[in-house]
This record gives C-alpha cells, structure tokens and sequence, in this order.
C-alpha cells in the first residue's frame, strides 16, 4: 500500500512521518519542473531515509515531452535527486498527439541512457487513454500505472479489454472521480455509484496481484475510508 506525500498540510518530512506506521510505500510529488529542480535538503531532508518506507516518484505533469531528450534528461535528475531514497520507480504522464508514439520511444530511450535501473510507469491520462501508444509500450517493455479514476472520468474503460497492456500494470492508482463531468478529483472511493465502482473493482482485479496500491487522494481521512472498500473488493474476488 502507498500513500501520496501530500496526505495533510506540512511538509514532505512531516507528511512522512505520519505515515511511517500506515503505508508501506510514499510517492514523492514532483508536479511541478520548475519547484521540483529547486527542491532541496529542506523539501528532501536526509531524515525521511530513516523511515521504514520505500519510496516512488511522480514526475512533474509539465514535462516538455514535445522535446523528450530535454524531458529525460529533467526526470533522469529529479530522479536523481531522490537517490538517497532508493528510488526505483517513476511515474509520467505520456504526451498526446499523433507524433505521441515516436515521443516516446525517444524518451525512453534517453531516460534509459543516462537513468539505469529506475522503472518507468506510465500513467493512463485525459489526453492519452495509452491505447494510443500500446504498440509502443509493448515493444519497449515498459511498465503501466493504471489510474482508476482517470479511467472512470474519461471513460476509458477499453483499457480492460486489453489484457496485454494490463499485464503490464506495476502500479494501480486507486481515486474515485467524484462530480464534475469530464475532470478527475481524486475523490474517496466512498463517492463512486454502483455502476463505477464495478468497474473500478473490475480494474483493480484485472491488474496483476503484485501491483502496488497507491491511494491518490490527498486527505489522510478520505485513504482510511478507501482502504476497507478496497480489502473487500478483493476479498470479494478471491
């Protein structure tokens, strides 16, 4: 199970601490390119090494992925920066467009040359289902982080009807996403109605067992309401 290291107001640091005893794993936020280089000891400190967690990160949402080389190279030194944490993934939103499958293979490409044993999830967006570059993804063997409420917001429920592509599934994102039409809020899962949490729960299922369950809701209250659904969902299938 893992956590967002935004679940309350407070630092990196103190957000941390709070869930040492709750989770197993924090994703660090990296949204922003330009908060995110400047990060320092001070966002970063030496102390959260200490914690009984291991860590990912998500990269910043404004990579210049029109310019993937540049980009690889800005998410090889965020993931750098995080070193000293072990981390081991990193997860990216893919670029959209026609030229989105070529993009990426650069990407990779580049990511791979100067960021060795780090691996890539790819994130299913509003503009990128990842049906689009599936062909891509699979040839390069790359890893998926499946957003349930990504899924359920811009119905992208194709994505279970591709067994391939879910195999490849290292990371569920698990957000319901709540009112609001075609926008996600990453709201608690208790907001889902009937017909959305079947298919969030189809979601979960159709994913490989060893995936970790990161709860991507930024109120520590909302993952506590989350997690039992999610521990019956389960129990439910097996």
């Amino acid at each position: 199970m893992a956590a967002p290291s935004w679940v309350m107001p407070g630092s990196v640091l103190e957000n941390c601490q709070v869930l040492a005893p709750l989770a197993d794993e924090v994703g660090i936020l990296f949204f922003e390119t330009e908060a995110s280089l400047a990060a320092g000891a001070a966002e970063l400190p030496p102390e959260l090494a200490a914690f009984p967690l291991s860590y990912h990160v998500h990269l910043p949402v404004d990579l210049p992925m029109h310019q993937p080389e540049k980009a690889a190279t800005i998410a090889a030194t965020l993931v750098q920066k995080l070193a000293f944490l072990g981390v081991q993934r990193a997860v990216v939103h893919p670029p959209a467009g026609k030229d989105a499958p070529r993009l990426v293979q650069r990407f990779v490409q580049a990511f791979v040359a100067c960021c060795q044993g780090v691996t890539l999830l790819w994130e299913n967006t509003k503009e990128n289902s990842l049906l689009e570059i599936s062909p891509v993804l699979l040839a390069l063997n790359q890893r998926i982080c499946l957003d349930i409420g990504h899924l359920l917001a811009y119905e992208q429920e194709n994505l279970l009807l591709a067994p391939a592509l879910l195999a490849q599934v290292d990371m569920v994102h698990i957000n319901a996403p709540g009112e609001g039409g075609q926008r996600s809020r990453h709201a608690c899962l208790s907001t889902l109605t009937p017909a959305q949490e079947a298919v969030a729960k189809a979601a979960l299922v159709a994913s490989p067992p060893q995936a970790v369950l990161m709860f991507e809701l930024f109120r520590w209250q909302e993952v506590e309401k989350s997690v039992p659904l999610v521990r019956q969902w389960l129990n439910s299938a097996s």
